[in-house]
């Protein structure tokens, strides 16, 4: 699916992270918990870099809850989902997992598209079992800042993924504390090992 070709005609874009400067950015940032929104001026979303990146033959829509009205599937779905930024104990969470708006997001994305590509902008893993079988790919885009073409090279392949996970991603939240080594609490297997990802 990755990397983005020119031969796919139409792409559609959707989640609460695609058009979000803030999110991309997160805490520590703008302000001290970051900024929900299209702030600072200047900068360049997720769905931004897409659209100036993707092919000229290529129709880009969007809709942040995914829903569009041509009948015809389109070749890719790009859903850009995750958290909104926090600081210190503002984000604690016993579960974090994804919200409800972008699990129906990447549900009408998978209903309207041929293949969907999920992208979370996140500060640290989410709880994703139930959902990461549906993927036909995941991005872990982090925060990548303020300029969200960076996250666009990547899916058309202007540059080639390279990060690894620093620690194991978790199962279940009863696996806490995992060892750098992937042993966890309740003896069960993580979901992504320490240094899982794409490498040159």
């Amino acid at each position: 699916i990755l990397p983005l070709t020119a031969d796919v005609h139409r792409i559609r874009i959707a989640g609460s992270s695609a058009h979000n400067i803030g999110k991309q950015m997160g805490a520590w940032t703008i302000e001290w918990q970051g900024v929900d929104g299209n702030w600072p001026t200047g900068a360049t979303s997720i769905l931004q870099g897409i659209q100036a990146r993707a092919h000229a033959s290529t129709q880009v829509e969007y809709n942040q809850l995914g829903i569009f009205s041509g009948k015809e599937k389109a070749d890719i779905g790009i859903a850009v989902v995750g958290e909104k930024p926090y600081a210190e104990g503002w984000g604690d969470t016993e579960y974090p997992i994804l919200s409800e708006e972008d699990v129906r997001a990447i549900q009408n994305l998978q209903a309207q598209c041929e293949k969907v590509v999920v992208v979370i902008v996140s500060g640290r893993p989410l709880f994703i079992k139930n959902e990461v079988d549906s993927f036909d790919a995941l991005v872990m885009a982090w925060l990548p800042g303020s300029e969200g073409a960076g996250v666009a090279d990547v899916l058309f392949g202007d540059t080639s993924f390279t990060g690894k996970l620093p620690l194991p991603w978790p199962d279940h939240t009863e696996q806490l504390p995992i060892t750098t080594d992937g042993h966890t609490a309740d003896g069960t297997s993580v979901l992504f090992p320490r240094s899982f990802g794409l490498k040159k």
